[in-house]
């Protein structure tokens, strides 16, 4: 698997843990190295860009407590 494959897998599995009835859609391909992330629970639904190189550090557990902060952020706030 690619590594930015991973790194989305990684990235979907957090949003799971952190509210299972969030449904999170990543984009195939980043615009401008960023990817337009949605986020969706209920009638709500927010669109948030990631940068590329956060998913890949988030993979390597770089960032790892500051992206999950960010995305424990955007859930609260659907």
């Amino acid at each position: 698997m690619e590594e930015i494959e991973e790194a989305k897998e990684k990235f979907l599995t957090l949003v799971r843990e952190i509210d299972p009835e969030v449904k999170c859609v990543i984009p195939e391909r980043p615009t401008n190295f960023t990817f337009l992330i949605s986020f969706g629970k209920g009638n709500s639904k927010k669109y948030v860009g990631f940068p590329e190189d956060d998913l890949l550090d988030y993979l390597e557990g770089a960032r790892e407590e500051e992206i999950r902060q960010r995305v424990t952020q955007i859930i609260s706030e659907l």
